[in-house]
């Protein structure tokens, strides 16, 4: 008889995910009817039907997690250790969606070519939000030794990480000198001022690397 009945509480348990899962798909479906998440080309498909297919599956994988993580902790307090590691197997094989390394480096190459400034800025907004490998850093990073241009040694590193659109302030660095050359700001190139020290910037929708500016008396 106990057989029966844990067979009969296993059999229930499936039944409930798999309605639980069935009633996932039906939210995803009637919130536009829009692709699968694992299915979507991050390089052709428009901005809204990506992050409307992100938020359908997340709600999915919340409603499924809801469900199983009830039934596991209903086992539990019934004593029913079958039911239980049952449900905790299923909750282990459950994936929220996420977005890889990769997806994001297409998707910020995208951001940075769309013309569309608003477009740009609430989809940057939103990736930033939920991408854990979506984050604009601003660096500068700056090391020389007997040179041609320049005899004295100097190694200098900053980075500085912050949403898209926010506001940093680059550091100061008043005291720097490079064998003749004096410190004039901050450049993307040696060669010119983009930056002067200290100024505030906007972060900007991809990484920006920085390098200091040397003014070199002329003898």
């Amino acid at each position: 008889m106990n057989f029966f009945r844990k067979t009969f509480i296993i059999t229930l348990l499936v039944l409930l995910t798999v309605s639980a899962g069935l009633f996932a798909q039906s939210v995803v479906e009637k919130n536009g009817a829009v692709p699968e998440f694992s299915s979507l080309d991050f390089e052709k498909d428009p901005f809204k039907t990506i992050m409307k297919s992100y938020e359908a599956e997340l709600v999915a994988y919340n409603a499924n997690y809801e469900t199983i993580y009830g039934k596991m902790s209903e086992a539990y307090r019934a004593g029913n250790a079958v039911a239980y590691y049952e449900a905790k197997g299923l909750l282990g094989n459950l994936k929220a969606p996420v977005f890889s390394k990769d997806a994001t480096q297409v998707l910020v190459a995208r951001i940075v070519e769309e013309k569309d400034e608003q477009v740009k800025s609430e989809f940057a907004a939103w990736l930033y939000a939920n991408s854990r490998y979506y984050r604009p850093t601003v660096s500068i990073s700056a090391k020389y030794s007997n040179n041609d241009k320049f005899s004295t040694y100097m190694s200098y590193q900053y980075s500085k990480s912050a949403a898209p659109g926010t506001t940093v302030k680059l550091p100061y660095a008043p005291s720097f000198r490079l064998g003749d050359g004096t410190f004039a700001g901050w450049g993307v190139t040696a060669d010119e001022v983009l930056y002067e020290a200290g100024a505030e910037i906007v972060m900007p929708y991809a990484d920006l690397a920085l390098q200091p500016v040397f003014t070199t008396s002329e003898n």
